[in-house]
């Protein structure tokens, strides 16, 4: 464990506290306010870092979204070569060499931006990306459902075109496009 401060201080200089506007769920409204995130504005810069330390042979980046916690969270996780890539995104779940961990273990994740306590909405993750920075690097999503449909604009699963990949709707008697 004495090695979690060093690294915790190598990391530091890639990381920032900055304010965005995101809504806030008080009772039923929706309000906007200004809200403390803690991000990493240098994501090309970091990811370099993490495979230098890792894996020089690291060839992606995947970013993860999600809440939970009390708190909106961009993850980053950095793909070694080494994997194999399918057209579905589906790699082998094996550690790398010298880590005991897989390339997705929540270990080996990188939290590049957080804010507490906001609810997960299309508008507090379009800021919280718009903050990022994000059209500056290549990298795939790894997000759930949820997110995808706030990511592309769709609403809730609930409503009549629920999925982000066809344009089927219910009650699902059709086949879609």
């Amino acid at each position: 464990m004495a090695a979690m401060p060093e690294q915790a201080a190598r990391l530091a200089d890639f990381f920032e506290l900055r304010l965005i506007k995101v809504c806030q769920k008080v009772d039923q409204e929706m309000p906007e306010i200004e809200c403390q995130v803690v991000m990493c504005p240098k994501i090309l810069e970091l990811a370099e870092h993490v495979v230098k330390v890792r894996d020089p042979a690291a060839s992606w980046l995947t970013l993860g979204l999600d809440g939970g916690g009390s708190f909106l969270k961009v993850v980053l996780s950095v793909i070694s070569g080494k994997l194999e890539h399918s057209g579905h995104m589906t790699q082998k779940r094996r550690p790398n060499e010298g880590s005991k961990h897989n390339e997705f273990d929540v270990k080996r994740i990188v939290i590049i931006g957080t804010v507490k306590d906001i609810p997960e909405t299309h508008n507090n993750l379009h800021e919280l990306l718009k903050a990022l920075g994000l059209n500056k690097i290549d990298f795939s999503y790894a997000v759930d459902l949820k997110v995808a449909n706030m990511l592309t604009s769709l609403q809730s699963h609930s409503f009549g075109h629920p999925c982000t990949w066809c344009e089927a709707s219910p009650p699902f008697d059709k086949e879609g496009k």
